[in-house]
C-alpha cells in the first residue's frame, strides 16, 4: 500500500522562500540605511555641534576681553573727583561672564557627549554587523536550502504525476 508523500503546500514552501528573500533583501537595505544615520549624527556631533559652540566661546571670549577692558577704562580716573560709578559696565561683564561660563559648559558637554556616542556606535555597529551577518549568511543559507526543497519537491510531483496510475494487481 503506497500512498506516497501527501505534497500540497509547494505554494507554500515557495511563498516562505519569497519571504525569506524580501527580509534579506530588507535588513541589509534597512542595515545600510541605519549606518548612514550613524554616519550623519556622527558627523552632526562631531563637526558641526563642536564647531558652532567653538565659535560661540570665541565670540565669548571677546566680548569679555572687550567689557573687561570697557570697565577698566572706565574704574581708571587721574582724580578722586572723576571717579564713575561704571554700573553699565559692571553689567555688561557679568553678562559676558555669563555667557562665556556657559559656552564652555557647553563644549564640555559636546566633549562628553562626543565620548558617550562614540561607545553607544560601536555597540550599535556590532550589534548592526550581527544582523548583516545574518541576512548575508543564514537567510542566504536557508533561501538556498528553500530553493533545493522546491525544486525537488516539484521534480517528484512531475514523476509521479507522469506515472501512468497502476492498475490492480490480478492477484487479489
Amino acid at each position: 500500500m503506497n500512498l506516497g508523500a501527501d505534497v500540497r503546500s509547494l505554494d507554500q514552501l515557495q511563498a516562505l522562500r519569497e519571504r525569506c528573500t524580501l527580509s534579506r533583501v530588507q535588513t541589509l537595505k534597512e542595515a545600510e540605511a541605519l549606518q548612514a544615520e550613524l554616519q550623519k549624527l556622527t558627523q552632526w556631533l562631531e563637526d558641526e555641534v563642536a564647531n558652532h559652540w567653538q565659535q560661540q566661546n570665541s565670540l565669548a571670549e571677546r566680548r569679555w576681553h572687550e567689557c573687561r577692558e570697557a570697565l577698566m577704562r572706565c574704574e581708571a580716573t587721574v582724580r578722586a573727583s572723576e571717579k564713575r560709578p561704571c554700573t553699565d559696565e559692571r553689567k555688561r561683564l557679568e553678562l559676558a561672564t555669563a555667557r562665556r561660563q556657559f559656552c564652555q559648559q557647553q563644549l564640555r558637554v559636546v566633549r562628553e557627549a562626543q565620548l558617550l556616542w562614540q561607545k553607544q556606535v560601536v555597540k550599535i555597529k556590532g550589534r548592526l554587523q550581527h544582523a548583516v551577518d545574518q541576512a548575508e549568511g543564514d537567510l542566504l543559507v536557508t533561501v538556498h536550502q528553500l530553493d533545493e526543497i522546491v525544486s525537488t519537491l516539484a521534480a517528484y510531483m512531475r514523476v509521479s504525476t507522469d506515472r501512468p496510475p497502476e492498475a490492480p494487481s490480478e492477484t487479489a
